[in-house]
Formats: structure tokens, sequence, C-alpha cells
């Protein structure tokens, strides 16, 4: 059971939204970089780059390369029994997901010792490193709770991606072209880790999924310094509960919010398959970016991290040389605040009421 169990959400949607603005404004106005565009024909572009352009597209190989470094291999992925290894040599325990939880964040970054030291000093995460390669593992207590990547193009967005679990990526990836989203990296493995696969719903919001081998995923969450809830925010809300629903078999919930000057806001919860939906099994939920925001806002994720204490934890990011989107503020179930890293990528945080499950 994730954060929102028992509860209703109070009138946050259009902060957390309007948040997200101020950082997608920050990132691309002020510094010269251009909204990332699919061009639909196997590339990424920067909108207003036209093609032909040298430097103007990356190719669904710089997307992969900036995720993870990968082994390609040309069989099926086989199933594995998902045996998350320990930095410190402890033998391993297995790590359970559902299918279809979320199961694993990494953050995209420009500058990777400059992430370790923002992340060390707001989580109190420590980290090691890839043997050479361009990430770093994050752990929290001792546990595997995420991942910091070195940025392969400075073209790539700097941002935090969640992934969800399946069992059959092949399987889940023809559903997301089924459905009508859009696949921009096929399965391809990471290592003897697993096997990862990234996405793009209908409204455009992006995600990941991932197939276990020998990582399942993180070993803690809904606990402080590590993950513990993950939202999309769209415009295109049937359009997008369908998706969900036919790809990852998602089950929703709507509930009623108090929005603005009392009007209903929209937003659903989901719960896996197999579940009885509602808030108590919820592992995500889905927004409605409205009219109020500019066109150019384009769908995403917000992922969100359990803290102690909400306002020490944004006055630390601003002291490490990160802002504050959102203010902190009180929220049926914990105090929340939506914060950007030293390098502009977006998260929030959770100071939950009760401890979570």
């Amino acid at each position: 059971m994730e954060f929102l169990s028992g509860r209703t959400r109070g009138p946050w949607c259009d902060v957390v939204i309007n948040s997200l603005w101020i950082t997608l404004v920050d990132n691309f106005r002020p510094r010269g970089g251009r909204k990332l565009h699919d061009s639909g024909k196997g590339s990424i572009r920067p909108l207003g780059a036209r093609s032909g352009t040298p430097d103007a597209t990356l190719s669904v190989r710089d997307v992969t390369a900036a995720l993870v470094v990968v082994h390609r291999d040309p069989q099926p992925p086989r199933r594995r029994r998902a045996v998350t290894p320990h930095s410190d040599g402890r033998t391993p325990v297995m790590a359970v997901f559902a299918q279809s939880a979320p199961c694993w964040v990494d953050v995209q970054l420009s500058d990777l010792e400059a992430g370790k030291r923002f992340y060390g000093g707001l989580f109190g995460w420590t980290f090691r490193a890839g043997d050479g390669m361009p990430f770093a593992d994050a752990y929290s207590d001792g546990e595997l709770v995420a991942a910091l990547a070195a940025k392969q193009d400075g073209r790539m967005p700097t941002t935090w991606g969640v992934y969800f679990s399946t069992d059959d990526i092949l399987a889940t990836v023809a559903l997301v072209r089924k459905a009508g989203g859009q696949v921009i990296t096929d399965p391809v493995r990471a290592g003897d880790a697993g096997v990862l696969a990234q996405a793009a719903d209908p409204g455009g919001a992006v995600f990941g999924l991932w197939q276990a081998g020998r990582r399942a995923g993180f070993e803690k969450s809904n606990a402080p310094g590590s993950f513990c809830w993950t939202e999309v925010h769209t415009r295109r809300p049937e359009r997008v509960d369908a998706f969900y629903e036919q790809v990852l078999g998602f089950r929703g919930t709507d509930i009623e919010l108090p929005g603005p000057e009392g009007a209903p806001e929209p937003f659903r919860v989901w719960s896996p398959a197999g579940t009885e939906p509602g808030e108590d099994t919820a592992v995500g939920g889905r927004a409605v970016i409205t009219d109020a925001f500019p066109e150019m806002l384009p769908s995403y994720f917000l992922n969100y991290f359990a803290v102690a204490d909400c306002d020490r934890s944004a006055e630390t990011a601003v002291r490490l040389g990160g802002r504050i989107t959102a203010p902190a503020l009180d929220i049926p179930y914990g105090r929340m605040a939506v914060l950007q890293d030293d390098q502009g990528a977006a998260f929030a945080v959770l100071q939950p009421t009760e401890p979570l499950r």
C-alpha cells in the first residue's frame, strides 16, 4: 500500500503542475535548450531543429546509451529469478515486485559527481560506481534505492524516470504499440541485471519497463530516503487511463478532489491487476493538466521520495544548490514539497503522517 491509503488528496495538483512548468521553463528557455520532440522516424530531435541538420537528432541508440550501459543479445529475454546483490558482499536477498508495480527510479544528469554530492547531502545516500561505467547505484542504509546516470548526450533531458515491473517485457512492449503508445527503446539487456525498455503513453509521458535478471529493483521503498509514489500528469486522461489498463493491467479508482475554489479536481489512483482496486492497494496515480497551463507543458511522471522532515529537506536542497518549485504544504496524508536538484531534475518529497507500507 502506498501513501494514499485511506485518504483523500487535497487541492495541490495545480501547485505541483505549476512547479513542473517552472522547471520546464528553467531547463529549456534560459539555458538555450530546446524541447525534445519525437520525429516519428526512429529518432528524437529538439523542436526547431531541422531534420538533416548535423547533430540535430538523437537516435534510439543515443537514447538507450543515455539510459544504461547494455549488452545486446539477439536471443529473446529469458525469465530469471530476481536476486539483487548487495555492494558489501552480503548474501543476496530475493526482492519481489508485483506485476506492473513501480520497481526502479533513476535520474539522468550532466554532472554525475555533482549529483552524488547533492543526493548524498539531501537523502544521506551512499554510492557505488558501476565498474568504470557512467552511472552510480545509490544506497540508503545499505539498501539499493535508485541510480544516477551521466547523460551521454547533452541534449537529453535532465529528469527522474520510473520503471514498472514486468515478467514478460516482449509481451508488454507489444501491448504498448497495440494500445497506441510509442516504444522509444526496444527491449535491451542491461548486462545480467535485467532487460529494459522505454515507452511513451498516448499523452507523451515517458516511462520505463523492467524485467528482472539479477536485479529486481530497489531494495527499500516507502521509508525515508527512498521512493514512495509516482503519478503521471496528462492532458489526455481518457486515452491514458485506457492505455495503462491495457498495458500494465491497472485498475483505476476515481477520487473526488477539492480543487481551486472548491471545484472538483480529477484524479485517479491505480491498483495492480489481481488486487481490489482502491486507495489501499494503489501503486500510482494520474492527474490532469488543465487548460490553465501552457500547451508546451508536456505530460510527465512525478516521482516522490519519503523524508523524515519535509521542511528541512527543502531547506537542505536549497543549501545544496537546488531550488523549491512548490513550497512545503500540508496534505491529508502528510507534508510535501516539489524540488529541483542543482542540475534541474524535478522530484517531490513527502513527510508522511504515519508510516508507509
